[in-house]
């Protein structure tokens, strides 16, 4: 930080990721200005075959509802505050867990402790990989709790998946309450348990087609790069 503070004088625009950002008082005079991540959706795109073949291979029923996390375990991402979640969901829900760290094993544990054999850790997985992996779930969970615009999060929405996600950091940017997915409070297995009842209740489909939707609309890198130099344009105008 303090690095940065010799150099804030000497910024005339400044770019946050998420409006939380734009809420801490630096000392910078200039414009401020929020423009969220991107994605590039035309990577993404269901497919029946490789969802049939995932769930093949990783013993998961053709009418199983899958939730899929692909995150770091690390603290910050939240993902014990989902495995202690999984005890009140009578197993209505497999889990999906993408990547390693640090915290795996913790993790591992709560999920064993609370849900039993319901969830599959695949470790690390190449971005190729993952994007098939968006076929073989129903919807995706972001449980964290400090995150910028969560690019795991618009890739799940760009593979058309609804999207659960705490109420942290630009999080709320990406979730329209009820109509691609839900809101729910940080670190709180609970209230993020009553959000994934409420989801199962809907039509994931339906949702899954407003979360690609919201991507094509508002977050797809084209539409970031247009925001992105009518930013800069304010320096030259």
């Amino acid at each position: 930080m303090a690095m940065l503070k010799r150099h804030f004088g000497k910024v005339d625009l400044f770019l946050a990721p998420s409006r939380e950002l734009l809420e801490i008082p630096f000392p910078i005079r200039a414009e401020k200005t929020f423009i969220p991540n991107g994605v590039d959706g035309s990577k993404f795109h269901f497919n029946e075959e490789k969802k049939r073949l995932i769930r093949k291979k990783l013993g998961i029923g053709e009418k199983e509802t899958v939730a899929i996390v692909t995150r770091r375990l690390v603290d910050k991402n939240g993902v014990i505050h989902l495995a202690r979640a999984s005890e009140f969901l009578d197993n209505a829900v497999r889990f999906l867990v993408i990547g390693a760290g640090p915290e795996r094993k913790k993790v591992e544990d709560e999920f064993r402790k609370h849900c039993g054999d319901r969830t599959i850790f695949t470790g690390n997985k190449s971005h190729e990989e993952i994007i098939d992996f968006y076929s073989a779930a129903d919807f995706s969970i972001l449980p964290s709790l400090m995150e910028a615009t969560s690019i795991s999060g618009l890739e799940a929405m760009a593979a058309g998946l609804p999207l659960i996600g705490t109420d942290v950091g630009g999080i709320p940017e990406l979730i329209e309450n009820g109509q691609n997915g839900f809101l729910c409070k940080p670190a709180d297995p609970q209230d993020l348990a009553g959000k994934i009842h409420q989801l199962l209740g809907k039509d994931l489909k339906k949702l899954g087609e407003q979360s690609r939707k919201r991507v094509e609309t508002s977050f797809d890198w084209s539409r970031i790069a247009q925001r992105t130099r009518e930013a800069y344009g304010i320096l030259f105008y």
